[in-house]
């Protein structure tokens, strides 16, 4: 999926702590586990006061 996305013009963003096949294929390559980048990315990009819901879980 993610070579038939980059065939259609979407931005592939690999994350994975090994090169994989996609590798190649990925714009951004993010070497790390995706448990510790996910909420960096997510921190970095939202203010959590706007990306949390009443229950106090991420409500994007």
């Amino acid at each position: 999926m993610p070579v038939a996305a980059r065939h259609q013009g979407a931005t592939v963003v690999e994350i994975n702590p090994d090169e994989t096949p996609v590798s190649d294929w990925a714009r951004f390559v993010l070497r790390a586990p995706s448990g510790q980048i996910l909420p960096r990315l997510l921190r970095a990009t939202w203010p959590l006061e706007e990306t949390r819901n009443e229950s106090g879980l991420l409500g994007l």
